[in-house]
């Protein structure tokens, strides 16, 4: 509330810029926070576990209707193992499906995702094609706000900056055992590099 009225009552200019950001990056946050809210909890086996591919494919899910992106999404692992079957975990898909939405409003062309899996570790990664992270913002990734990733401003979520978004996602995959790297790819673009041990997320096998 406060960041909308000074939004509405300060002239234009820098601090009027950054009120406006204040208050879209709260509203980003109170949205996830309310989607986290309305999960519906696990009733069964059946329901308390997804597989990695559904995972990936329920993130990718709401931009395949936008033409400007191409995305997809794959797994790699031992030819001779099945992939994991996870615990389900609300804070987990809705982490996930925040940094693919990053990742497409700054995306050129492009956004992929890679689960890899052995018998020991489980790694998604969430590649783009778009400018990478500026060097000068690598130490303060994952604080709520940051301003000076390039080309945030007008794109399609209306990010200008990493924001409260991705500090709610790293935050909340931290909880669920992950550790995170963030790095720019060698041919371009940004790499955000999510690992867990394999027993901590994956769901205990059924008998």
């Amino acid at each position: 509330m406060v960041a909308q009225e000074l939004a509405l009552t300060t002239p234009e200019g820098p601090l009027r810029e950054d009120a406006e950001l204040l208050s879209s990056q709260a509203k980003r946050c109170r949205d996830i926070l309310h989607r986290l809210s309305q999960a519906p909890e696990a009733g069964d086996t059946v329901h308390a576990r997804l597989s990695l591919a559904q995972l990936l494919a329920d993130a990718v899910e709401p931009h395949l209707i936008d033409d400007r992106i191409h995305m997809e999404w794959s797994l790699v692992g031992p030819p001779d193992a099945e992939p994991p079957e996870l615990i389900r975990q609300p804070e987990l898909s809705r982490a996930l499906t925040s940094l693919v939405d990053n990742a497409a409003d700054f995306a050129r062309s492009e956004v992929r995702l890679i689960g890899r899996y052995d018998e020991d570790n489980l790694t998604i990664e969430v590649r783009d094609d778009g400018p990478g992270f500026s060097s000068d913002i690598f130490a303060k990734l994952g604080e709520p706000y940051i301003t000076s990733r390039p080309a945030g401003e007008g794109s399609p979520s209306g990010h200008m900056g990493m924001g409260l978004g991705f500090f709610i996602a790293k935050t909340l995959l931290e909880r669920t055992g992950a550790q995170l790297d963030f790095h720019n790819d060698r041919g371009g673009g940004a790499v955000v590099c999510i690992r867990w041990a394999r027993d901590a997320i994956e769901a205990p096998p059924i008998y």
